[in-house]
Formats: C-alpha cells, structure tokens, sequence
C-alpha cells in the first residue's frame, strides 16, 4: 500500500545508514542552500523513477536483511527499485533542517531518498527524524494507544 512519512532532513553532512544513527560525515560546504532551490530539487523527485536502497535497508538478500549481512561483515550488492513518490510538501526549512511530509508507492526508502536529495542539492543530507502517518487507509492520528486498549 502506499504510505506517508513526515520527514526531518538535516542538510550538510552524510551518513553510512542515511540516518542520524549511523556515522555522520559532516560536510562544511560553507554554503547556505536557498529554500527556493530545495523546492526546485523537492519537485523533481515527484513521480516514477528507479531508486537504490540505503545499504543498511531491510531490503531481503537471499532471506536476510541487507543490514544483517552488512553487520556480520558481509559484501552487500542491491539493485534499485522502481518506485513512485506522489507528493512532497516542505513543512518547514530553516538552515540545515526541512521537514517535508511525502507520500510514495511501497517499496520506496525515505532514508535514501533523503541521501539522493542531499546528492542533488551537493551538500549531503540524511533523515534525523522519520515518522509514518499512514499506510493505505489506516492514519495515525485514528490509532488509538496500548493505554486505551487495555482500559477497553
């Protein structure tokens, strides 16, 4: 099904796993990335296009998890997907972070499109915060919490 993220992005640096808890490479580019071209860059991913997963994904490789292989110390070879992204909409961007709110086909890797957004704009750029809004239907803000089971 298709699902929907919100998305912190923090520009200016990289990571192994494109995320924050991976190792951070920190790139000092000295320069400011005006809003008016991260929307121009936003805009351009919008549509169908092939996409290589993060390397520390749980893309399945012969069953196991790309991240499990890579973590016993084994070479890890992936190939991209063909996925969809539906919508971007920028929250907010204020040097170095955005908050984006996208919506895409399954299959697709927000922590790789974060790595590919940093390419594009040429200051690197990994997820520092990724949360699912909704996944086909089902909407966060209609769950209910463990609380309120348990109180049912």
């Amino acid at each position: 099904m298709d699902k929907t993220y919100r998305a912190i992005i923090r520009l200016s640096g990289t990571s192994d796993t494109d995320d924050r808890t991976g190792i951070v490479t920190v790139r000092e580019t000295g320069q400011y990335i005006d809003r008016t071209d991260v929307e121009k860059s936003l805009r351009s991913f919008i549509g169908e296009q092939d996409q290589m997963p993060s390397m520390y994904s749980a893309k399945k490789i012969r069953g196991l998890p790309a991240y499990k292989r890579l973590r016993r110390g084994e070479k890890v070879e992936l190939t991209p997907k063909r996925i969809t992204i539906h919508s971007i909409d920028l929250e907010s961007y204020e040097w170095p972070l955005l908050t984006v709110r996208i919506n895409v086909s399954s299959g697709t890797y927000i922590r790789a499109f974060a790595r590919d957004l940093g390419a594009l704009l040429g200051c690197g750029a990994y997820v520092q915060e990724l949360e699912r809004t909704s996944i086909g239907p089902y909407r966060l803000e209609d769950s209910i919490t463990v609380e309120g089971i348990t109180r049912s």
